[in-house]
């Protein structure tokens, strides 16, 4: 399933670019918030759950715990995203970059409130929008003019750190895998819409010097017969 979805958003992205792929992401996330309390989404969510109690040590969900809620504590992502943000900055020597980082961030903090507040069932995943929309946002503008090798390269800790991230949510019973999906589709939906926009800035022209004039006029001199 990942596969095919991650598939298709490729295939869109190519195709369309990342704008489109954006407004398809939100619409996505707009009909998981709709069935997130269906029949359906509460037998995927339990039967996950179940698989996980057995499979899993009152150790290793203490542990799990323990990382997830440090990765995930307010202060310590702040901190990280606005450091990021400056470095990328300094890097692009530009600010414009940072601005969608950071901006990014905060959005998907009020989509994410917002929707928990209208579905319940902590959907979607705070924790998994905010890794997947901060590592994800860095790629790009680390990404943005390099090869498609470099980019390739930095796709790999992007993916690695999304689903680690899911992964202990679900394991220690943080998140549901409805919730868990739904923020990954939130922060893949503000990856997309970051991108249009660091795209769109890239692609504009740069700003037309004109030469100083004084304001006075040169005479020119007069030349002896």
């Amino acid at each position: 399933m990942a596969a095919v979805f991650t598939a298709v958003a490729l295939l869109v992205w190519a195709r369309l670019g990342p704008a489109p792929l954006a407004a398809g992401f939100f619409t996505v996330l707009a009909g998981l918030a709709l069935q997130a309390n269906a029949a359906w989404a509460h037998s995927l969510d339990t039967s996950v759950q179940a698989w996980v109690s057995a499979h899993r040590s009152p150790v290793a969900k203490a542990d799990a715990s323990a990382v997830f809620g440090a990765l995930g504590e307010p202060r310590y992502v702040a901190v990280f995203a606005v450091a990021c943000g400056i470095l990328i900055a300094v890097e692009a020597r530009s600010a414009i970059r940072s601005v969608v980082l950071v901006g990014a961030v905060g959005v998907g903090v009020v989509i994410e409130q917002t929707l928990k507040t209208m579905v319940g069932h902590g959907f979607p995943s705070g924790h998994v929008m905010g890794t997947a929309t901060l590592f994800g946002l860095i790629a790009v503008c680390l990404a943005t003019g390099r090869r498609l090798a470099v980019r390739a390269t930095l796709a790999v800790p992007v993916l690695a750190g999304v689903v680690f991230m899911a992964f202990l949510a679900v394991y220690c019973g943080a998140h549901t895998i409805s919730a868990v999906i739904g923020g990954t589709v939130l922060g893949a939906a503000l990856v997309a819409l970051g991108t249009a926009v660091v795209f769109a800035v890239a692609a504009r022209p740069p700003p037309v010097r004109r030469p100083r004039t004084t304001g006075t006029a040169v005479r020119p001199r007069a030349v002896a017969a």
